[in-house]
């Protein structure tokens, strides 16, 4: 018996392509197909690759820098595996406008590297300790960052590997955890728009049509695995 949770129900004018099965975005031993957000090359004192996964270094002598795919995506399915360090925070960004770099407070001269952020659209990671967390449930795990809290609280399993999915179209943004699905949303709405306002980055409202997707080093130990894409065609 196929869980209702489960059924991916796509918008009337998009469907899967018919000929992609999805492609991984990690092949599990390398860095192959992701750099640093800035677009430099792959920061390997900010992650690392152990397991079969890409980790996000806690203490990283490189700053704390988001990692980006090399490839660029339009309408997509993502699928992935996380797990958070306890108290954890990090998060996958995606339809990304831009990212920034700045030099840490304590280390003025840049000795231990840059600190790199993406910034965009971002599926909130967490295990429902965090400071994010207690500022509303919109940043909690599962929400859409600063702008759709999840309609429920996410089932998160603590210290181990959770499954999470991403639609993302012209037409829906929608966010699963372990098969409940937490946020549904019309990008080209005027709600989106009123919201991406009130969140006071209004750069939010100019998304481009194509964006790498980026995993988020907040400082935490975060685990990522299993990340496979699908094209959505709009028609």
């Amino acid at each position: 018996m196929i869980s209702r949770r489960c059924v991916l129900v796509l918008p009337a004018a998009a469907r899967l392509a018919a000929d992609d099965d999805g492609v991984p975005l990690f092949d599990g031993s390398s860095p192959a197909g992701w750099v640093s957000v800035t677009g430099e090359p792959f920061p390997p004192r900010s992650w690392t690759i152990v397991g079969g996964c890409l980790k996000a270094n806690a203490h990283a002598s490189g700053g704390f820098q988001d990692i980006r795919t090399v490839a660029e995506f339009e309408s997509f399915d993502l699928t992935f595996e996380w797990k958070l360090e306890p108290g954890g925070n990090s998060g996958v960004k995606y339809s990304l406008q831009r990212a920034d770099s700045w030099k840490p407070k304590d280390d003025p001269g840049g000795a231990t590297g840059p600190h790199a952020r993406a910034r965009g659209l971002e599926f909130q990671l967490a295990d429902g300790q965090t400071p994010d967390a207690r500022r509303g449930a919109q940043y909690s795990a599962g929400a859409l960052y600063g702008l759709y809290a999840p309609r429920t609280t996410a089932p998160v399993r603590p210290g181990k590997f959770n499954t999470a999915r991403i639609l993302f179209t012209a037409a829906r943004l929608a966010h699963w955890i372990n098969g409940e699905l937490l946020v549904e949303a019309d990008p080209g709405s005027a709600e989106f728009a009123a919201r991406i306002k009130a969140s006071k980055d209004e750069r939010l409202l100019t998304r481009p049509r194509r964006s790498p997707v980026a995993l988020q080093n907040h400082g935490s130990e975060a685990w990522f695995r299993n990340l496979r894409i699908r094209r959505v065609m709009e028609v």
